[in-house]
């Protein structure tokens, strides 16, 4: 038989690409819905991510304590990607810092986020599309491989049936299966958007992603922030020790009492004004008591027993 003589030979080629391709597609169709499944689930159950979302609205509430948006009883999930918009006067520092370093402090079993949600995607909303997209077509090929079926059963002798009824039973039983995981995941990621306070079709966990990257950030920048400012402290007690010895130094030089040269002792100098006043008033009563040359001999004799006592 010549090619040209097949019947419907573009739909029979079609029928056997989709055949010889079906498993590879299935697996990996499996593996996106599983990674979508995942994260969502993840998200919903995190006790971490809950009370970090919790201790924003209550950081939210205080900040806007007394004014229209105070006591709010909850917050739009885009609303936390906007932490960083709230910034110092140098820009250096944000909300979320702020909130990181708050977390750290009454809340550090809270601070890595990563734990509670180890398989958290990206363009999670873009991955369902193209997923939901990819089974439509998938689906419309087994239509296709059914009709073609259908149409070739009025030929009997024609071998393309009996090579193709085998895998269509098992083709369509495995687009049941994924039609059922398609619809739970798509349930799942819709029930994560309303509960995080959304709506379609926002991509919640894209949210959530970008968060996390964010968050993981904030805490980045906030470890270097005090490891820098612990090297400042350091650097600064360093300097002062050294100033302070230097001041030591310099006042132990200034305030040392040295001994002048040539200083007399104060008690020799009254010793000796003692010695010379009673010397004096021996040769007053010695001059009254004698006559000239007694009195004058008295006078050596008082003074040699003055410098006697004075070179005792």
């Amino acid at each position: 038989m010549k090619v040209m003589d097949i019947p419907r030979l573009a739909q029979r080629l079609e029928c056997f690409v989709y055949k010889r391709e079906f498993d590879q597609k299935v697996n990996e169709m499996k593996e996106d819905i599983k990674a979508v499944v995942l994260c969502v689930r993840e998200i919903k159950a995190s006790p971490k991510l809950s009370a970090v979302l919790k201790f924003i609205l209550v950081l939210g509430n205080y900040m806007n304590a007394g004014g229209f948006s105070g006591n709010a009883f909850g917050y739009k999930l885009s609303s936390i990607l906007k932490l960083i918009d709230t910034k110092s006067a140098n820009n250096k520092f944000n909300l979320l810092h702020y909130l990181a370093g708050l977390t750290a402090e009454k809340m550090p079993e809270c601070l890595s986020l990563t734990e509670d949600l180890p398989h958290l995607i990206d363009g999670t909303g873009e991955r369902i599309n193209t997923i939901t997209a990819e089974f439509g077509k998938f689906r419309k090929d087994l239509d296709l491989l059914t009709g073609e079926l259908k149409e070739m059963s009025k030929h009997a002798d024609d071998p393309f049936c009996s090579i193709m009824k085998a895998f269509h039973s098992k083709a369509t039983e495995q687009i049941e299966k994924l039609d059922s995981a398609v619809q739970t995941m798509t349930k799942d990621f819709n029930q994560l958007v309303l509960y995080l306070g959304e709506g379609p079709p926002v991509d919640a966990c894209s949210i959530v992603f970008q968060f996390v990257k964010m968050w993981e950030t904030a805490i980045s920048d906030n470890i270097e922030r005090r490891k820098a400012r612990e090297a400042a402290a350091r650097k600064a007690m360093q300097a002062a020790k050294m100033t302070g010895k230097k001041k030591i130094k310099k006042g132990t030089e200034s305030t040392k009492v040295q001994k002048p040269l040539g200083l007399v002792d104060t008690t020799h100098i009254e010793k000796r004004k003692k010695l010379a006043e009673a010397r004096k008033q021996r040769k007053q009563e010695a001059k009254q008591s004698s006559g000239p040359k007694e009195g004058q001999k008295e006078g050596h004799s008082s003074d040699d027993e003055g410098a006697h006592s004075d070179h005792e």
